[in-house]
């Protein structure tokens, strides 16, 4: 007798572990009165996680905000500060929970207070007065968004000894300027004045030197070049002396020549020659005269006037650079660099003292770079040498560096060339070589780049938008090695919050996913871009910085 068959039913089930509470809380390090402060909140696993931060004094809540902040994009709480804070020990405090849950959290975490609300400036018309002569100054007065300061402002005008000789309180300025003025004693003290700007408990103060002085009959101007090559043959100097009324001054005149050596703290009297002057006198200076030695050269001119008899003193320095050249990496150390991210170099040519290169001296140089790849497999390659001045950036068929034109134009009157380098996303060690070849001589400089990539994950930041400006977008790309779907990112400026977002990577090996920012005036003089993922339980972050130029935005 045959058995009936047996059957099994086996039931399978897939349990998908829920993910475990993660978020991510950011604030800034600082606090300031009048700021609106912002706490910025992403939730990575699943729920509504309600938040509640507080900014507190001494146990005294004196900001507090609550918001639901709901999976994946990053939510912003922002906290109003009252503008009459006082200093004090200030604290974040962040709590909250997820709905649903006894998850619960807390976290305090202390501010480093910061009495500044505006940018105040007080410029004077000059910086020495003496009796009887009126202070013309003004007061630029700035919010952090280079808007004009709205409220009010206290002026002192305070002595030598600290007595407050004028004040004007509660001043509104004109679209952030204020123009005052003083007439200082006729029997005035001498010293350090002080012209003090106080709103709430910012305090700033800007100095004036006062004193007793009196119109000579007549000065003495000497001129000769700020700098000077020892491979220049020589210089020439410029001597006159002037009246008050523009006139020139005709009389006796005695000038001496000192090279004066810093390592020795000593003046050398290289000649001395008296003529008679009747107007401006030329001198040339034979450089050969210093024998090879590096210093400065002082020219002190006196003259006597032939009519009246008075005399006056005057000097002019010419620092000598000794004409060798070297040249050399900005940078310090050993660069780093992740993924395919760009690497920005600096090269700059200089004198051997470190001072910058005598315009025309680099004019006519060729300058050179070899490249020396390792790449994870151990392999090496070599490129170059890559021409990067002169270089023709229509016809250029180099796929390494990227050469700034503005850079370029510059490099013969500054030294400095700026480049920007897209290793491949299999390079993990750089050996850069620059060669600079002037007057049929090389010298050479070489650097060092290593990939920071962690073995396990990595995102890398970077932007197309090196200089962007106000009212205009920044571009930047997110680029990662292991599948992410989304990103988040913050902007962080006058470490403050700004803006924040959420974006997404498309599918694929290393997907790389671009994403804009809006630039506004509150982000200047720079701003860092922050972008983060999760990934297998663990944060994975990039950051970048970029300037901002928020003055000349208007012609």
């Amino acid at each position: 007798m045959m058995g009936r068959p047996l059957m099994l039913a086996i039931l399978f089930t897939i349990v998908v572990a829920p993910r475990p509470p993660c978020h991510v809380i950011t604030g800034g390090r600082s606090v300031r009165p009048g700021q609106l402060y912002v706490v910025a909140v992403h939730l990575c696993s699943e729920g509504v996680l309600k938040v509640t931060s507080s900014i507190v004094r001494s146990g005294v809540v004196v900001s507090s905000a609550t918001l639901d902040v709901p999976f994946g994009a990053v939510s912003q709480i922002p906290l109003k500060v009252p503008t009459g804070i006082s200093s004090g020990n200030y604290k974040l405090v962040v709590e909250g929970a997820l709905k649903g849950t006894n998850k619960y959290f807390y976290n305090s975490t202390s501010l480093e207070f910061k009495p500044k609300l505006a940018a105040i400036i007080v410029q004077t018309s000059r910086p020495i007065y003496r009796a009887s002569q009126t202070v013309y100054f003004r007061v630029l007065a700035l919010q952090t968004d280079l808007k004009a300061y709205d409220d009010t402002l206290d002026v002192y005008i305070i002595d030598s000894d600290g007595f407050i000789m004028r004040r004007w309180l509660s001043v509104f300025t004109n679209n952030g300027i204020l123009s005052m003025k003083y007439k200082l004693p006729e029997y005035v003290k001498e010293g350090v004045w002080k012209i003090r700007v106080k709103t709430y408990i910012q305090v700033e103060e800007q100095n004036i030197k006062v004193e007793n002085y009196f119109d000579p009959f007549f000065e003495m101007f000497v001129d000769m070049p700020a700098y000077a090559s020892l491979g220049d043959v020589e210089l020439t100097a410029s001597v006159k002396g002037m009246m008050t009324t523009q006139e020139l001054v005709r009389g006796n005149l005695t000038m001496r020549l000192l090279l004066m050596r810093k390592s020795q703290d000593e003046q050398k009297v290289l000649w001395e020659k008296k003529t008679f002057a009747n107007g401006p006198v030329e001198q040339k200076i034979n450089l050969s005269d210093i024998g090879g030695e590096r210093g400065d050269l002082k020219l002190e001119a006196e003259m006597t006037d032939l009519l009246y008899g008075s005399s006056a003193r005057g000097y002019a320095v010419t620092r000598v650079v000794p004409d060798k050249l070297r040249i050399r990496f900005v940078c310090d150390g050993i660069i780093t660099f992740r993924l395919a991210k760009p690497i920005v170099l600096s090269i700059a040519v200089e004198s051997e003292s470190g001072h910058a290169v005598v315009p025309g001296t680099i004019e006519k140089s060729q300058l050179l770079v070899e490249v020396e790849t390792t790449t994870k497999d151990g392999s090496l390659e070599k490129q170059g040498p890559i021409e990067l001045f002169p270089a023709d950036l229509l016809n250029q068929t180099n796929d390494l560096f990227f050469i700034d034109a503005d850079a370029l134009d510059d490099f013969p009157r500054t030294g400095v060339i700026t480049v920007t380098l897209r290793p491949s996303q299999s390079t993990t060690f750089l050996r850069i070589r620059a060669i600079l070849r002037v007057d049929g001589f090389e010298i050479d400089a070489s650097a060092l780049c290593t990939s920071v990539d962690s073995p396990d994950a990595n995102i890398a930041l970077y932007a197309t938008s090196l200089y962007p400006q106000v009212d205009e977008f920044a571009v930047l790309h997110l680029t990662a090695d292991v599948p992410i779907l989304s990103f988040q990112y913050l902007v962080i400026s006058k470490d403050n919050i700004v803006n924040g977002g959420e974006g997404f990577l498309p599918s694929g090996l290393r997907p790389t996913a671009s994403f804009s920012v809006a630039m506004g005036p509150d982000m200047a003089p720079g701003f860092h871009v922050v972008a983060f993922a999760t990934y297998n339980g663990s944060l994975l972050a990039d950051s970048i910085f970029l300037p901002v130029n928020a003055f000349n935005r208007w012609n």
